[in-house]
């Protein structure tokens, strides 16, 4: 896989970065995290750009440990689905 280069601008800084994924892809990425940046430093109105990142890092780890719990919700639910669709077939 080929490699590109992005360019970030986030808080007050720019710089590029080479990435082997798809640039539509990381743009996304990147659109995405400006996003959720711009969110942080609205509602809590700092502007230092070291607090917001730190802030927008937990706010998105946030969202990646509910979504693996979730996931692991919904794998449990679906053994147990499983398991009962087994019992009646057995039970035929």
């Amino acid at each position: 896989m080929s490699s590109h280069l992005i360019d970030i601008k986030l808080l007050g800084t720019s710089f590029k970065i080479e990435v082997d994924e798809n640039p539509s892809y990381m743009q996304d990425i990147i659109d995405y995290l400006k996003t959720i940046t711009s969110k942080v430093e609205n509602s809590t109105g700092m502007h230092d750009p070291l607090k917001i990142s730190i802030l927008t890092s937990v706010y998105l780890a946030d969202e990646i440990y509910k979504g693996k719990k979730s996931e692991k919700e919904i794998s449990e639910l679906t053994e147990r689905i499983i398991s009962c669709i087994e019992k009646v077939i057995e039970d035929k």
